[in-house]
């Protein structure tokens, strides 16, 4: 999943079906929080992604510190579970929507405050652009997002965007990669029923000179002997691996059911397929919109 894509965009449920655009711009203090549980064949991992910041009406700025918590690997002796922070993140969005279009671009810069010796961060700083465009015809809103940066991100700052009803897209990585890239997914979000609604998209990772594989797994500790099958991928052998570009590029689908039964809570299970890589990942998402949950508690008789 992808990019380092450090917005948050609230989540909406307005009526029987959803609004035509992420909602309404606001200006104020925002808050929430992500709890994300991935399983990989390489083990499970979890992120806990609090995120602070303040919306200018058409603008907004966010600061994120993640919390991660990885499983010991199967596939590599000597390696354990481990836990720390990811790398903070700070981005600036701007956001237009309308009848005709809603647009979202993002700019994130992150800093080198997880340890890259056990895969929970990049080991430098690193940053992205990202844009998103999508409109909504009815149940039905075509999306396109497209961005460029040079790393890719293992949970740290796992890429997550909203549609044009809010519903939301995540694909968590076993691992980082480092070095220039752009990328570019694109697909649908179908609003089923009132809350619920189901994302299929396709996506495409295009990196370019020298990358660095950094793998969520393999701490830089363990002896480095991994187990199992003959042929592994780079994430699996070593905890760092100098890469070629064709070696991290990425192309595959991810797909999601997402319900929304407020304005401040949202649950998500996704499934996303690596052609390139043979690799699936399963998640599921709990987040909560802490701002928007304060105001509609304070508003209640």
């Amino acid at each position: 999943m992808r990019a380092a894509v450090g917005t948050v965009l609230l989540l909406v449920w307005h009526g029987v079906f959803p609004a035509s655009a992420a909602g309404q711009s606001t200006t104020g203090v925002a808050a929430s929080v992500r709890f994300e549980v991935s399983h990989t064949p390489q083990g499970p991992f979890v992120q806990f992604v609090p995120r602070i910041g303040y919306d200018f009406s058409k603008w907004r700025v966010n600061v994120s510190v993640p919390i991660e918590f990885v499983s010991a690997s199967s596939t590599a002796q000597g390696a354990t579970s481990h836990r720390g922070i990811g790398d903070g993140s700070l981005s600036l969005s701007y956001m237009i929507e309308s009848d005709r279009i809603n647009f979202l671009s993002t700019g994130l810069v992150a800093a080198p405050t997880g340890d890259s010796t056990i895969g929970l961060g990049a080991g430098q700083v690193t940053w992205d652009w990202t844009s998103h465009v999508d409109h909504l015809f009815g149940w039905l809103a075509p999306f396109v997002d497209a961005g460029v940066g040079d790393s890719l991100s293992a949970g740290s700052a796992t890429a997550t965007i909203a549609g044009a009803g809010g519903s939301t897209r995540s694909r968590a990585l076993p691992y980082t990669t480092v070095g220039k890239v752009a990328h570019v997914d694109g697909g649908v979000d179908l609003y089923v029923w009132g809350p619920l609604s189901w994302n299929l998209s396709g996506y495409d990772t295009v990196p370019w000179g020298d990358q660095t594989i950094i793998s969520l797994f393999v701490p830089l500790k363990a002896n480095g002997q991994p187990v199992g099958p003959k042929r592994l991928r780079a994430f699996e052998a070593a905890a760092q691996t100098p890469a070629t570009a064709s070696e991290t590029a990425d192309h595959g689908f991810s797909t999601s059911i997402d319900i929304t039964p407020t304005g401040y809570f949202s649950l998500s299970v996704g499934f996303s397929r690596s052609v390139q890589l043979n690799l699936n990942v399963v998640s599921a998402t709990v987040g909560v919109n802490l701002a928007k949950l304060y105001r509609e508690t304070r508003q209640r008789p």
